[in-house]
């Protein structure tokens, strides 16, 4: 999965669906994208509008069959873990408790 975005945003629904998948991503350190993707483990950033750096970073996927595993495996665990309906209720419960503790 290929996200080249440039500009400022938080972290795109679509790449974190594609990191459910399990699909290896590749995509740019804008916006929140950053808290998803780490470089190497769960994707692969690239610098934004740096076509030639893009095309290297898709072409090394289609060459290697290990690291698109790896990277896919890692980004469906990662995004399971953190991003996940539970994983999504579990920290507004967290949330609530922590407010409702300090303002009686």
């Amino acid at each position: 999965f290929v996200l080249p975005s440039y500009a400022n945003e938080g972290v795109p629904q679509a790449l974190m669906q594609a990191m459910a998948c399990g699909l290896p991503v590749v995509t740019t350190p804008v916006g929140g994208i950053t808290e998803a993707v780490e470089n190497g483990t769960t994707g692969i950033l690239v610098e934004p509008r740096r076509t030639d750096a893009l095309q290297v970073a898709i072409q090394r996927l289609l060459d290697d069959t290990r690291l698109r595993d790896r990277l896919g495996k890692a980004a469906e665990r990662f995004a399971r873990e953190n991003f996940s309906a539970e994983a999504m209720l579990d920290s507004m419960e967290a949330l609530f408790k922590t407010m409702r503790d300090r303002h009686g």
